[in-house]
């Protein structure tokens, strides 16, 4: 069993004791003007699952209310008419963005934040329209294709020497400001007639991508998988060392449930990225259908 490192410092007040961004503050207008110039095929993708609200057509966390979609609409008798939806969904299932107020520990947000700003209400301090655009360099790392599988096991861990060596047979480097997005093919494995069983452990990140993604100053990880981390945990039980570390000590957004699967089938491995939540004021999370430019 692996011991969860401490790293006491994280990020907090590295951006000053009022900063509520974290990582993104990685992603400079040096960043965002280099990331533009990847644009060169002017090929998009859409990274996002499709909300379906037929039963378990996303994958739901068994503690979250699946999406519900209804629409109304009128007809007259000339042939005319028109429409529109209600949608109910919690802001954590489908492909979404964690806030850096969706975790909590010894009663501090990101940054020392205390935790008397979360209320039902939401939260004043690090909630999701905080985060603006993400506009930034993004990179496949495609672990299950560079393993050579359809999808990767259960509880299979990725280490930070997994990841250098996927980069490096894909022939691309780690740069400050990154979007790193991570597939394991979990995707590839969900089944709505058994949707309990997608969430019954994941292949995932390591506790040892952490000193990684420091060293490369990596704003944002995401992952096709529900945790980004491997599970079960390294450390055991319920633990999220990935999440204490990354999202509540460096104050880093994470990307849960991303669809790569077409960046990988069509080997794009560097390309624009971007990301703009819904701006859900106090929001502890936000749905969100990431776009990759090439």
């Amino acid at each position: 069993m692996t011991e969860t490192p401490s790293y006491d410092k994280g990020n907090w007040n590295r951006w000053g004791k009022d900063d509520e961004r974290g990582t993104l503050n990685l992603i400079t207008p040096e960043v965002v003007t280099k990331a533009a110039n990847l644009v060169k095929k002017g090929k998009t993708y859409a990274l996002g699952i499709a909300i379906r609200h037929t039963g378990y057509g996303v994958p739901s966390f068994p503690t979250r209310v699946p999406p519900i979609h209804v629409a109304t609409y009128f007809k007259s008798g000339e042939g005319r008419g028109g429409g529109d939806d209600y949608v109910v969904l919690n802001t954590h299932n489908q492909t979404h963005l964690d806030s850096l107020a969706h975790v909590f520990i010894d009663n501090k947000l990101y940054n020392g934040h205390g935790v008397e700003n979360l209320t039902s209400a939401g939260s004043e301090k690090n909630s999701i329209d905080k985060v603006g655009c993400i506009f930034t360099r993004g990179l496949l790392i495609d672990m299950a294709g560079f393993k050579g599988v359809d999808h990767m096991e259960k509880g299979q861990v990725i280490n930070s020497e997994d990841l250098s060596r996927c980069a490096n047979a894909e022939g691309v480097k780690f740069e400050a400001g990154d979007a790193v997005l991570v597939r394991t093919g979990a995707l590839k494995t969900y089944d709505k007639k058994n949707p309990i069983e997608f969430f019954r452990g994941t292949a995932g990140l390591g506790i040892d991508t952490i000193d990684l993604f420091d060293s490369k100053e990596t704003a944002v990880v995401g992952a096709d998988n529900y945790s980004i981390e491997v599970e079960p945990s390294e450390v055991g039980g319920f633990a999220t060392p990935l999440h204490e570390n990354l999202l509540w000590k460096r104050g880093m957004q994470l990307i849960e449930l991303i669809d790569l699967d077409a960046l990988a089938r069509d080997k794009v491995y560097e390309f624009l990225f971007v990301v703009a939540p819904l701006r859900i004021e106090k929001g502890l999370g936000s749905p969100i259908n990431p776009i990759a430019i090439c």
